[in-house]
């Protein structure tokens, strides 16, 4: 587990060790879903990578405004 502060700005710094473990670089794209009082932070590379991350989860592609963003950075890529 790593613990981490909202700035003023509201950002959240996310730990180097973390980083590297997931593979997220500066300029990756991330999904922050809403589970309550929680966040879950998703790097995304596709949708189909997005999607896959959600196994698991009651998900519902009309319950989220990321499927929108996500077929439309799919598209532009």
């Amino acid at each position: 587990m790593t613990k981490a502060t909202v700035d003023r700005k509201h950002r959240i710094l996310i730990d180097k060790k973390l980083r590297e473990k997931i593979g997220l670089k500066a300029g990756d794209t991330v999904v922050i879903i809403p589970e309550g009082r929680e966040i879950r932070i998703i790097p995304v590379k596709t949708e189909d990578s997005f999607t896959s991350s959600l196994k698991g989860i009651d998900y519902s592609p009309e319950d989220h405004s990321a499927t929108e963003s996500l077929t439309k950075m799919s598209r532009e890529e």
